[in-house]
């Protein structure tokens, strides 16, 4: 997910949410072989890591909800494509501040859903997706912000082939 007005609204909003509870994050891309055919995609050597690395959202996520005190993680290379590097992940954490989270990253899921955090406290939800904020509040105000679709679904906007499962070698 690129910076937009939507993530620095969510930011400001945070103390409005009261006490955290949950944060979350979704990021379901897609990318064909031809992505990884470019020369040193997909490497420890050139990338350094696979989906966990390379998607910012992992980042917005942690900004929000802050330090993980505890992990617990399936990380996969799966056969969709040809590549050294994670491309599967599922985890779980429990924050610092006593909030527990996960997130579900991939580059497997055609053809690209929208990415998304989710913020649940004591006070009221926030929900970012794409470049929205959507946040309602236990005293019954709601907020939106934003709504043009940036970032996501970014394995659609790459020439991708015409078959989802690419043929491993």
């Amino acid at each position: 997910m690129p910076s937009g007005s939507a993530y620095h609204e969510a930011w400001s909003r945070i103390g409005r949410l009261g006490d955290l509870l949950e944060a979350s994050a979704a990021i379901r891309n897609w990318r064909p072989q031809s992505y990884y055919d470019a020369e040193g995609r997909g490497t420890m050597s050139r990338d350094g890591g696979g989906v966990l690395l390379t998607q910012g959202t992992i980042d917005l996520l942690l900004h929000y909800a802050g330090t993980p005190s505890a992990i617990s993680a399936f990380v996969r290379t799966t056969a969709i494509c040809r590549m050294e590097t994670e491309n599967l992940v599922t985890a779980a954490f429990s924050f610092q501040g006593g909030a527990i989270g996960s997130l579900n990253a991939t580059t497997c899921a055609y053809p690209g859903l929208p990415e998304r955090i989710e913020l649940i406290g004591t006070k009221g939800t926030a929900v970012l997706t794409d470049n929205r904020l959507d946040t309602a509040f236990i005293d019954g105000s709601r907020e939106m912000v934003g709504g043009e679709t940036i970032g996501s679904r970014a394995g659609v906007q790459i020439q991708w082939h015409s078959a989802m499962r690419c043929t491993a070698h």
